[in-house]
């Protein structure tokens, strides 16, 4: 079973890879409406039992997202979105799975 703050850092993750996906398209108004999604979702996850690699991260976010440059911030997003999405991958294969 998944818990609630790696459900939120798949969605980050997600959201982060629609991000740089909408800006590489120029798709401005799009890639904005997802930025609100992550600051909305990071807000959820507070201060979790996270290793400090990933609260680094999700610290960075805000900054990284509010940047002028799209082509810098795209690339940024798509980082960031590789990298949640690999510790989310090993955080749940490395959990036994509970039978029913």
């Amino acid at each position: 079973m998944i818990d609630n703050s790696t459900f939120l850092l798949q969605n980050i993750a997600l959201d982060l890879d629609r991000i740089s996906t909408s800006l590489n398209r120029n798709s401005f108004t799009v890639a904005e409406r997802f930025v609100q999604e992550v600051i909305n979702q990071q807000k959820q996850i507070g201060n979790s039992s996270l290793p400090d690699y990933i609260k680094k991260i999700l610290s960075a976010l805000p900054q990284a997202l509010s940047q002028q440059e799209s082509k810098q911030k795209a690339d940024d997003a798509l980082m960031y979105s590789i990298l949640l999405q690999n510790f989310v991958a090993k955080n749940t294969l490395d959990k036994p799975l509970k039978n029913s």
